[in-house]
């Protein structure tokens, strides 16, 4: 390959993984959104079975993000977010089960 062309592909790639990037940014955004709206219209409505459910895929959400970026930043934040959301996700899980049985 020329040097050109070396240089087309890895501005390529670049512009690619940046699309990624920002594609997983707007959909998390817009999934958070979704999720907490969701959740005050179960609680205005006042049926609280299902705000558990959504309690916890937010937590799931979180817990699933903040593991590859401590994995990679070893930055203490990421782990605080991976141990109590994992509790928080363990606790909605029961209170949702418990709900709908």
């Amino acid at each position: 390959m020329k040097y050109q062309e070396m240089q087309d592909d890895q501005n390529s790639q670049e512009i690619n993984e940046k699309a990624k990037t920002e594609g997983m940014k707007a959909g998390s955004s817009a999934m958070l959104i979704l999720a907490i709206a969701l959740l005050l219209f179960d609680f205005i409505i006042g049926d609280r079975i299902y705000i558990n459910a959504f309690q916890t895929l937010i937590w799931g959400y979180l817990v699933a993000d903040a593991y590859p970026q401590y994995k990679y930043t070893k930055r203490k934040s990421f782990l605080v977010i991976m141990i109590g959301g994992s509790i928080a996700l363990i606790v909605s899980l029961v209170l949702f089960v418990q709900a709908v049985l």
